[in-house]
């Protein structure tokens, strides 16, 4: 039986203005026990990692989803900040934890690569019991 110390993703931190992305993400993930917070973006709510470099939701998050809204930016509280942009900030203020760009063409970004980049929600939700079935199978 694995434990969820045993696991690599016990904690999930999805950002995406569409809230019912994020109930079925955690939806799908409870029955493995990952814990999935969710924030509607910096489009909705004051954002922390701009105001401060912080951002309280991503902190000891296993791994970081950004939903990248149709238009490519978020707007208000980021002047049209690229969704890209956004996730790059968050990979290089939480260094190890795992970034992932939905709604990007396929590859990586970041100085280092540090931002996994997935042509949609499918395949981050598809990436993430990846990680969290990577121990089971040991």
């Amino acid at each position: 039986m694995t434990t969820s110390a045993d696991k690599l993703v016990n904690d999930v931190l999805v950002v995406s203005e569409d809230p019912g992305f994020i109930v079925r993400t955690q939806e799908s993930l409870r029955p493995d026990g990952v814990e999935v917070r969710g924030c509607l973006g910096p489009a909705n709510n004051p954002c922390s990692l701009r105001l401060e470099g912080v951002c309280p939701l991503a902190e000891g998050a296993d791994v970081v989803i950004v939903d990248s809204p149709r238009s490519g930016s978020f707007l208000y509280e980021w002047a049209s900040m690229p969704a890209g942009d956004y996730a790059e900030r968050l990979a290089r203020t939480y260094p190890g934890v795992p970034v992932i760009l939905c709604g990007a063409p396929e590859g990586s970004s970041g100085a280092v690569g540090e931002v996994t980049h997935v042509a949609n929600r499918a395949a981050a939700i598809d990436f993430l019991f990846a990680l969290i079935g990577a121990v089971a199978a040991v």
